[in-house]
């Protein structure tokens, strides 16, 4: 899958493993505007390279900074919902636990075909407000969409283990399973 998001190297210290995160985050948006009209047509650049979002990730815990990872392709029941634990439960592609401190970025993508709203936020305890604005917000996406915030920021969108650390996502179809895939990127401390 691709996240927008390059991982050249995975090193951090869990016992024997030295791991570390580097890469980088873009969001990207190209758009050209062509009318077409008797007498021929031109082109306009609607948005361009100045236009974009480029995070350059360099391992640590600082401002432009990051080094932990959370990528997962997850599937909920029908009217399903789940809480993810963003501090001692979610695990790498190593399977090393994660103790996410600060979120800086969080990317979520209904799969095309799911038949209803996928909703995103507002678990039912301890919630992690992150971006959203408040405890019980919620990002809703249907089949397709995807929704991604990211801050290079020092302060990152905070997790406090135990009070502040859980992140909603709920299946609103009642007649289908759904799909979607997540990736966090965050720091430890």
């Amino acid at each position: 899958m691709d996240y927008g998001s390059h991982y050249e190297e995975i090193r951090r210290r869990e016992g024997d493993l030295i791991m570390s995160l580097v890469g980088s985050i873009r969001a990207a948006i190209n758009l050209t505007q062509t009318p077409v009209s008797e007498i021929g047509s031109a082109t306009a650049s609607v948005l361009n390279a100045t236009n974009q979002f480029n995070w350059p990730v360099t391992d640590g815990v600082a401002i432009n900074e990051a080094d932990l990872v959370f990528v997962d392709q997850r599937t909920l029941g029908i009217g399903a919902s789940e809480e993810l634990d963003l501090y001692g439960v979610l695990t790498d592609v190593f399977g090393v636990v994660l103790n996410f401190a600060k979120i800086k970025m969080i990317y979520v993508k209904a799969k095309l075909d799911n038949g209803a709203l996928i909703k995103v936020g507002n678990a039912a305890a301890n919630q992690w407000v992150g971006p959203f604005g408040g405890g019980t917000e919620t990002q809703e996406l249907e089949g397709g969409a995807m929704y991604m915030a990211a801050t290079p920021s020092l302060a990152g969108w905070a997790v406090t283990n135990g009070s502040a650390d859980k992140l909603g996502i709920e299946n609103s179809d009642g007649a289908a399973v759904a799909v979607y895939d997540i990736v966090l990127v965050g720091t430890s401390a």
